[in-house]
């Protein structure tokens, strides 16, 4: 199922999708490949994209739900007209994580200070390793500078980071 579906477009626009088996070391290779194609956009994002896509994917292993019946996880990176849209899709079948990614997605969005609230997340985190303090989408938010929102239809989440560069 790895890499079912691979296309990689580099001329002004830069179209990136994969479909993925719940794999940790898939994630690692998707995240180079969106790195070294952002760098050669000449704007700077290789690290952010990286930094998001391996977020995102990490997510998705962590939290969705992975038969072979359910397709796995769907990968899809553009960068067209100076906008960044990084988007990762999977099955998810436990409503407790759904609601969470969904309240942590909804306070970064009402924040004004975003610094402030992964700051704090930091500081959850390091008081409480158990805790699922989805660090990761403050970290997209705060240090990568992308907007987040999500999508949700047939238990299916997907999860949308936007910058425009």
């Amino acid at each position: 199922m790895e890499d079912e579906i691979k296309e990689l477009t580099v001329s002004k626009d830069i179209v990136i999708k994969h479909r993925i088996s719940s794999v940790w070391g898939t994630a690692k290779n998707i995240m180079n490949e969106v790195e070294t194609a952002l760098n050669k956009s000449g704007k700077g994002v290789g690290y952010a994209g990286k930094m998001v896509t391996a977020e995102l994917i990490e997510n998705a292993i962590k939290y969705g739900s992975h038969s072979e019946a359910e397709r796995g996880i769907l990968f899809c990176m553009n960068f067209k007209n100076n906008k960044i849209v990084i988007e990762v899709s999977n099955r998810i079948n436990n409503q407790d994580d759904y609601d969470n990614l969904v309240e942590h997605i909804d306070i970064i969005n009402a924040t004004d200070d975003i610094k402030g609230l992964y700051v704090d997340r930091l500081r959850v985190r390091m008081e409480n390793q158990q805790k699922k303090t989805q660090l990761g989408l403050y970290r997209i938010a705060y240090e990568g500078e992308f907007n987040l929102a999500h999508e949700y239809e047939n238990n299916v989440v997907t999860v949308i980071a936007t910058r425009e560069v």
